[in-house]
């Protein structure tokens, strides 16, 4: 393992109605590629790690940011071809074809939406999902965040319904 990242997400796609599964999420790098797994909250003591997805690569220096909204999972690397969106409830994984060449350093749930930015081709453009479609991207639907700054957008935050745009340098809210 060359590196972790771990993050948490609520899973409703598998509970009983009303209820929500809770996974603790980890992204793996090998010399090989990236792979996603989760193992339920209840069972960290004593349970196996399941496999999500996975994704070859020969660069895997990257960090991999993890977005959920409506039941799947969409996650990214810049260093990846193609950002992957998985279906929680059937753990069946995909790249996402809209945005193919397209990866990015970041992406973040925001408004039913998923965000994604910081792409080694674009890496000032900030593209967005339809609404409670978070695998479906068009083609024209992104902004040029601060594009003159020469600056790539690092990461996402969605708090108090405003999208936090992070740069090295600057901060912009998207309202």
């Amino acid at each position: 393992q060359k590196a972790t990242v771990v993050s948490a997400i609520w899973d409703a796609s598998t509970a009983a109605a009303g209820q929500a599964d809770f996974y603790i999420l980890l992204a793996v790098a090998t010399d090989t590629g990236y792979s996603i797994y989760r193992i339920a909250r209840d069972s960290i003591l004593t349970g196996t790690w399941e496999l999500v997805d996975s994704e070859a690569c020969t660069d895997t220096s990257a960090f991999v940011s993890l977005a959920v909204n409506s039941g799947e999972l969409v996650w990214s690397a810049s260093t990846m071809t193609n950002p992957r969106y998985v279906v929680l409830s059937t753990l069946t994984g995909s790249d996402l074809t809209d945005q193919t060449s397209q990866s990015g350093r970041t992406v973040a749930s925001h408004k039913n939406r998923i965000f994604m930015g910081g792409s080694v081709a674009n890496p000032s453009r900030l593209y967005f999902s339809g609404i409670g479609t978070p695998h479906t991207f068009a083609t024209n639907d992104f902004l040029d965040i601060g594009g003159d700054d020469g600056e790539a957008i690092e990461d996402l935050v969605s708090v108090e319904g405003l999208l936090l745009v992070c740069k090295v340098n600057r901060l912009y809210l998207i309202s």
